[in-house]
């Protein structure tokens, strides 16, 4: 794995380059709890060693509570199938890469929470990405610290 981020927007366009924007997002205040989130991207690029080009693979996407519980409106959120092939000129140690670009809706919170993005390739965890969520603190009242 070579990027696993969430960001306010990304695009991903036929020059295959990842377009981030407002990247590393890891903690949201949402005007009303519970509700939803507002809309995020997830972005992911994948490196793949030489041994597995060639086969085919998936990409699961999964949001999670921390007791593991599922998080939106599907679980896993994306699933991705892909196979690389090896390009001409490819030796062993070679890399290829794959890019994921996908926009977050539909996810809501019913309390405050931290979530976890766990990505997952042929069902092996790889990676673990947490989201904090709270309430936005209503104006005019004092927060305690």
């Amino acid at each position: 794995m070579r990027i696993f981020t969430l960001c306010d927007h990304a695009s991903i366009p036929a020059d295959g380059k990842i377009y981030i924007h407002g990247g590393g997002v890891h903690q949201l205040f949402v005007p009303q709890i519970p509700g939803p989130l507002r809309t995020l991207f997830l972005v992911v690029r994948l490196s793949i060693p030489w041994h597995m080009l060639g086969e085919p693979h998936t990409v699961r996407i999964r949001a999670l509570d921390l007791d593991r519980n599922q998080v939106g409106p599907a679980d896993p959120l994306i699933a991705t199938p892909f196979e690389l092939g090896r390009p001409a000129g490819h030796r062993p140690g070679d890399e290829s890469a794959i890019n994921i670009c996908a926009e977050l809706n539909g996810l809501t919170i019913q309390q405050p929470m931290t979530l976890r993005f766990h990505l997952l390739v042929d069902d092996q965890t790889i990676g673990s990405l947490p989201l904090k969520v709270v309430q936005m603190p209503q104006a005019g009242v004092p927060t305690v610290r």
